[in-house]
């Protein structure tokens, strides 16, 4: 797994290297930008972290739609193409 320090006070980020690398970026950057100080928003990203947890909810929501409408009927109604004879 991929790790980088992302500073969210003034947008550095690191490129993507080992926790530990990134952990003495966090710390280089500090020092060097905020005197050693910790900014108010950074943080150590990882790569596992890039997929957006709101997908799995519009994911989830469409599944759900589509059931309900599987089950009233609607689906059927949508999906064929001939006229009912």
């Amino acid at each position: 797994m991929a790790w980088r320090y992302h500073c969210g006070n003034c947008e550095e980020t690191g490129g993507w290297t080992s926790r530990d690398d990134a952990e003495k970026a966090r710390a280089a950057h500090r020092g060097r930008a905020h005197t050693g100080l910790a900014p108010d928003h950074d943080e150590l990203q990882s790569n596992a972290e890039r997929a957006n947890p709101k997908m799995w909810l519009y994911v989830i929501a469409a599944c759900l739609g589509l059931w309900v409408a599987e089950k009233i009927g609607l689906l059927g109604a949508i999906l064929s193409f001939a006229p009912e004879q």
